[in-house]
């Protein structure tokens, strides 16, 4: 029978326990995938389409106690500040100096006044928002459509076109709100490091997971956008912009 050396048996051991670890460590990462990015990533997709339910509810509501009931953009930008405080604790949404972001995204939010027509489609008539990279939110306008949001500005169009979950009577008037994270290759954090400089990962707090953008624009891009749909009070909103 043979007899093995002290030596021997360690040296086996050590062997055993590297092969042990080499196969626990995939494991082990996946573990942790699983159980911090997937919940994160879950838990901002949540968390925007919270900011929009928000903002959505602060518009029906902000004007009440007025005699002129109609939503200002004034309103517009309150609620989308108030809203997007669930994704910026503190200060972190305002900018330190223009182009400047504590988080190194920044705030856009979108209103759109939809109307359904007789045949069954649906036109959008206007959009106003705002966005957050100077030291006071901007706004923003039109009449057209754009490619670096979700909703689109389309007229005598199917609604699923205009968005996926819009459904609309004829004569009626819905209003879709969107909300973003926007990132932009030319911003900076407020320490100065260059956004482009920084991954998604990074920026998002993530381990491993390197989250998709939903919307790319001319060097801007969003990964996390929120949306509600909401048919409006009487006197709020109107065919025209606020």
């Amino acid at each position: 029978m043979p007899i093995f050396s002290i030596t021997e048996w360690l040296r086996g051991s050590k062997g055993a326990i590297l092969i042990e670890f080499a196969f626990s460590i995939p494991v082990f990462l996946t573990l942790i995938y699983y159980l911090h990015d997937i919940p994160r990533a879950q838990r901002h997709k949540q968390q925007m389409n919270f900011v929009a339910q928000q903002m959505s509810q602060m518009l029906q509501t902000v004007s009440q106690g007025r005699s002129n009931k109609r939503i200002t953009w004034t309103d517009i930008k309150n609620a989308a500040l108030a809203a997007y405080l669930t994704m910026y604790p503190g200060v972190s949404m305002k900018p330190t100096q223009p182009n400047y972001l504590p988080l190194g995204f920044y705030v856009e939010a979108y209103v759109y006044y939809v109307v359904g027509e007789a045949n069954g489609k649906a036109s959008a008539k206007w959009w106003e928002g705002l966005y957050y990279t100077h030291l006071s939110p901007l706004p923003i306008s039109g009449s057209t459509d754009n490619a670096t949001r979700l909703v689109r500005f389309l007229r005598n169009a199917d609604p699923a076109q205009i968005h996926p979950s819009l459904t609309i009577k004829p004569g009626e008037a819905k209003i879709i709100v969107e909300c973003q994270l926007r990132h932009h290759k030319d911003k900076h954090f407020s320490d100065g490091r260059k956004c482009s400089d920084v991954s998604f990962r990074e920026m998002f707090g993530f381990l491993f997971y390197n989250p998709p953008s939903l919307i790319k624009g001319d060097g801007h891009q969003s990964c996390y956008i929120g949306t509600a749909i909401f048919a409006h009070r009487d006197g709020l909103f109107s065919s025209s912009m606020p």
